[in-house]
């Protein structure tokens, strides 16, 4: 309810205040912490919050868990938090090979160019064409193709496809 609401929101904050002024302590902190879930729930939740201050330190941190199921849930958490306020570094990371396997590459990049393409639609736009050839580009073609125009203006919609540059994505 509303008091569990105001404590995530209390617990965001102070963990991002305590990221900005101290991230070091706020690692060291979560390291401490008795191996259990109430200390991953922490975890995951400082390091949203410290990505928003400081995401390639956090990402950093991120690559360096030893769990691999750890390392893949937060990794997929940090990167949906990520893609509202760094979308061009969130993709450039689910691009790279050794992250193929372990974040869900297709739902973050539809997040992507769903959010970006109702707030900055040029911008998504132009982000999407300039992807490589392959998956990632079909999937935020499409992203795009609904968020911006939807099933109604088909025409507009096939003329934006229609100036991309022809690959086997568009």
């Amino acid at each position: 309810g509303v008091e569990a609401e105001q404590h995530q929101t209390f617990i965001n904050g102070l963990f991002k205040s305590w990221a900005e002024i101290d991230p070091k302590g706020m690692l060291d902190y979560l390291d401490a912490l008795p191996q259990d879930d109430a200390r991953q729930k922490r975890r995951v939740e400082a390091m949203g919050q410290f990505a928003k201050v400081d995401f390639d330190a956090a990402w950093a941190y991120f690559q360096n868990l030893p769990n691999s199921m750890l390392f893949s849930v937060s990794a997929n958490y940090l990167l949906n938090q990520a893609r509202e306020y760094r979308p061009e570094r969130v993709l450039q990371i689910i691009q790279e090979a050794k992250f193929k396997n372990t974040v869900s590459s297709d739902n973050i990049c539809r997040n992507i160019f769903n959010s970006l393409g109702k707030s900055d639609p040029s911008r998504a736009q132009s982000l999407a064409s300039n992807l490589p050839v392959g998956k990632l580009k079909t999937s935020a073609l499409i992203s795009l193709v609904y968020t911006i125009y939807g099933n109604k203006n088909t025409v507009d919609a096939r003329a934006w496809l229609n100036s991309l540059p022809m690959d086997s994505s568009v």
